[in-house]
């Protein structure tokens, strides 16, 4: 029995071993065909865009993997080398793709399953920057235009974006504000548009034409000095109750926005600044434009140095629509010709503009009884003219008192002083109201200007009194005046000009004890090659005293052979006294009609408001 169980226990291990053995062994038949290599276990994804997909790496497990190819959804399958990577590109942005990744069949063996993995292109930026808004700083505030909701907008150079408008600075200086499209479920943020804006010493903008500095305050319009910008007064400025010593230089614009200046004291006396000269601003520049300001009450003492001044600024290329009032004293001193004027003091930037500006102003010269002043030229307008340029629609209430001041050459007119240009420099639909009186060895005065080398005075009138005397230190001493005009052409000179369409009411007296003495109605010397006083009224008087010296009383030019002196007429009036009366009609008052100045002396209508019984007006300054 014992050895009947021994032979089974054996018979059985030896079947437990043979079935071991045929379990390790391959079966060598088709079968194995159908067996899968092992699948990826991961894709890793880099440069993932808008438009593309990068695979930089497909992982397998422990045993790895031979060859790897991948594909966009199962499709199209491609090589992939581990060490290369690859691309997929000319994807649609914001979209979801499944990439898919196996190894690769070879011989008998197919590919693994594939290992699908999704991932999503970015969103695309937007490509527009965005338009029409726009950025206004005030007093360090910044209010954005233009922002819609679809925008967003960065007050610190871009770390952070908001919803806010409105963001005011504490520190000065440049800033830059970026507005862009917000981030959306289908955009990522778009590019910024960049607004520069300047937190400075004025109470906004930016300094240029079509931003400027706006100005509301007398430290604000003090801050206008070295700048060379585009200014705009927002409000009228009252200028301190204390005189102010120092000039504003600017070059560049001022538009006065139809505001005022208001009692400006300046006393440059004793400055010495280089550019204190001139009335409240100084200009170095050769584009100087002012625009829309009015002046009032203006106080300047000049610093006896400096030989340039008017109420409103030393120089300009353009001036409009400005109106002055006030009173410069000159503090005049040794060898020296001051040129002053109510507006400003030259004129000397090529093709000068003077339009629509309106001066009231008192000039008072000043010096110690030793002193021996080169000269004055000064006007209502401006003091002296050395440059080609027009001025229109101007007038000017003038006023200017010598106190005596020993002075040699001096020129004196209702709106200009002298005009030395030797190119066409134009005055045209102007008037003057003048009280002058002036004492010099050579003087000349004049209702709208003094001499005036090649100078055109068109539809222009002057009113008021004229009192000069020369002073006898030599025989050359002179003293010549007209109502309109002492000269319009150089003593010798070539210079030419007319005198078309004009009247004075003038009434001149001139001090014949002292110097020769010449006097005219409409202008005493035109001694150029040629041109016209024509169509002009004298109907103001003349007075030139009884002194032993020269006198010449003229109804309306003297010196003008080679002129043509056409249709001028005299005011039948006390004016008719002792003068000689040469080329001109004398006129009753009761012809004084709206229809002599239309049809005889040829007014326009649309220029002039003609009156009957007494002289027109301009209409542009009616």
């Amino acid at each position: 029995m014992q050895r009947k169980t021994f032979f089974a226990i054996t018979a059985l291990s030896l079947v437990l071993v043979c079935l071991t053995l045929c379990a390790c062994i391959p079966i060598p038949d088709g079968g194995d065909k159908d067996k899968k290599l092992d699948s990826p276990i991961d894709i890793v994804f880099e440069n993932i865009t808008e438009n593309a997909i990068g695979v930089s790496d497909v992982l397998y497990g422990e045993e790895g993997g031979s060859e790897t190819e991948i594909s966009i959804n199962g499709t199209d399958w491609k090589d992939f080398d581990n060490s290369v990577g690859y691309v997929f590109d000319g994807l649609t942005p914001n979209t979801e793709y499944t990439v898919c990744a196996r190894q690769k069949g070879y011989g008998e063996y197919k590919a693994s399953d594939a290992l699908a993995k999704k991932v999503t292109t970015l969103r695309s930026s937007y490509e527009l920057i965005p338009e029409g808004v726009t950025a206004m700083i005030y007093h360090g505030q910044v209010t954005l235009a233009g922002v819609t909701d679809e925008m967003e907008v960065s007050f610190d150079e871009g770390k952070t974006y908001g919803a806010d408008v409105t963001h005011t600075y504490t520190e000065k200086g440049e800033k830059s504000v970026l507005v862009r499209y917000k981030e959306s479920a289908d955009y990522l943020a778009g590019k910024s548009l960049v607004l520069k804006v300047v937190y400075n010493d004025f109470a906004g903008g930016s300094g240029t034409e079509s931003d400027p500095y706006l100005i509301e305050s007398f430290d604000e319009l003090s801050a206008m000095n070295g700048v060379r910008a585009t200014f705009k007064l927002n409000d009228d400025i009252s200028y301190p109750e204390t005189p102010v010593t120092e000039i504003i230089v600017f070059s560049g614009t001022l538009l006065g926005n139809g505001k005022k200046i208001i009692a400006p004291v300046l006393d440059y006396s004793a400055n010495d600044d280089f550019n204190a000269y001139g009335g409240i601003f100084h200009t170095n520049g050769q584009d100087t434009v002012i625009r829309d300001l009015t002046v009032e009450n203006a106080e300047i003492t000049t610093n006896s140095a400096k030989t340039v001044h008017g109420l409103l600024i030393n120089d300009a290329k353009v001036i409009s629509n400005c109106k002055v009032s006030g009173k410069i004293t000159v503090n005049g001193t040794t060898s020296r010709t001051y040129k002053v004027g109510g507006l400003c003091g030259e004129l000397s930037i090529k093709d000068f503009e003077i339009s629509n500006c309106r001066s009231n102003v008192t000039v008072e010269l000043l010096a110690s009884e030793t002193s021996e002043v080169s000269g004055l030229t000064v006007g209502g307008l401006v003091g002296e003219i050395s440059s080609v340029g027009s001025i229109k629609n101007g007038s000017a209430y003038f006023r200017l008192m010598d106190n005596g001041v020993n002075l040699y050459r001096s020129s004196a007119g209702g709106l200009i002083g002298y005009s030395v240009c030797y190119d066409k420099v134009s005055v045209s639909q102007s008037s003057a109201a003048v009280d002058i009186n002036l004492t010099a060895i050579h003087c000349l005065t004049g209702g709208i200007a003094a001499m005036s080398k090649n100078i055109d005075i068109v539809n222009c009138y002057a009113t008021g009194a004229i009192t000069a005397s020369g002073r006898n230190i030599n025989p050359q001493s002179q003293c010549m005046s007209g109502g309109i005009a002492a000269g319009i052409g150089e003593i010798g000179g070539d210079q030419t000009g007319n005198i078309l369409n004009c009247y004075s009411s003038v009434d001149i007296k001139l001090n014949s004890a002292n110097s020769s003495a010449y006097a005219a109605g409409i202008i005493w010397n035109a001694s150029g090659s040629s041109g016209k006083i024509e169509n002009c009224l004298f109907a103001g008087s003349i007075d030139v005293g009884e002194g032993q010296n020269r006198i010449g009383k003229y109804a309306i030019a003297f010196n003008c052979a080679t002129y043509l002196l056409q249709n001028n007429y005299i005011l039948d009036d006390s004016a008719l006294n002792n003068i000689e009366i040469e080329n001109v009609t004398v006129l009753l008052k009761s012809g004084l009609t709206a229809e002599f100045y239309k049809d005889t002396l040829k007014f326009d209508e649309t220029i002039w408001v003609l009156n009957n019984g007494w002289l027109p007006e301009l209409a542009v300054l009616n």
